[in-house]
């Protein structure tokens, strides 16, 4: 019998349900591209019913009893409550940028660590499942949320040019407002008492870490005030936050050894 099922999207399919010896049931309500679902009892017959348009399963796996192999993703829901917030630009960034950080604090020391997406890659094939494996691999159980702006190319700059060159090709491109709103939003509902960030000088100047370091400098005095963004005020209540890290900041750095085995 089948005990447990294993299913990776080419997107978001929206609720989908499926039926198991004779008995009905909903999935897909948490939004996961990659679902693992576990039966109470061994099914014999299982149907599925593809949801949207669009929808298509890549991968399907079926496990009966025992110990599930290290690859399949069984997600938790995002925190209610973060020890640390990572709030990388794009998928990528929280490898490139902050690699010791997600494999010591989440897989080897079990912190309560919530990776928040500024851009999502929707619009490619590869992309949003390399970002779940990657998170997966190196110990985050905490489904990552991804943010609602696009990997706009335009954002892009180089060292060649001044880093406010930069920043202001990155403002023409997106919208400032909406960018402090979303990351105001995300502090409070999830109420970190930790947060790192990009460099304020965008790592290689990319216009989107420098918009996306600059915003968060602003969500940090916002997230507190419950005038600013009263919708998720009233939903979240406000929150200050304890201590934040920036990435490459000059003043008291410091230097995390990543050296020292896991």
């Amino acid at each position: 019998g089948i005990k447990g099922l294993y299913i990776i999207w080419n997107r978001i399919p929206g609720q989908w349900t499926y039926t198991a010896d004779g008995l009905s049931y909903m999935a897909g309500q948490n939004g996961y591209l990659h679902e693992y679902i576990k039966f109470n009892r061994p099914v014999k017959e299982l149907i599925i019913a593809i949801p949207s348009a669009g929808a298509q399963i890549t991968d399907m796996h079926c496990f009966g009893e025992g110990r599930l192999p290290d690859w399949v993703q069984v997600w938790q829901p995002p925190c209610d409550k973060a020890d640390l917030l990572l709030l990388p630009t794009h998928s990528d960034d929280e490898q490139l940028f902050f690699a010791g950080i997600l494999p010591y604090y989440a897989g080897e020391l079990g912190y309560k660590v919530q990776v928040v997406y500024m851009t999502n890659h929707w619009d490619t094939i590869r992309r949003p499942h390399e970002q779940l494996d990657g998170l997966w691999t190196v110990g985050v159980r905490n489904y990552p949320i991804i943010g609602p702006f696009p990997d706009l190319v335009a954002s892009l700059g180089s060292t060649a040019e001044t880093v406010e060159a930069v920043f202001q090709r990155a403002l023409s491109v997106y919208e400032e407002e909406a960018i402090s709103e979303f990351q105001v939003e995300t502090i409070r509902r999830f109420r970190p008492l930790v947060i790192v960030g990009h460099d304020f000088a965008g790592e290689y100047r990319h216009g989107a870490h420098i918009l996306n370091a600059y915003t968060l400098k602003k969500a940090l005095e916002l997230s507190g005030v419950s005038s600013y963004h009263p919708a998720s005020a009233e939903k979240y209540g406000v929150w200050d936050v304890p201590k934040t890290y920036i990435h490459l900041y000059e003043d008291n750095p410091i230097v995390m050894n990543w050296d020292v085995p896991l």
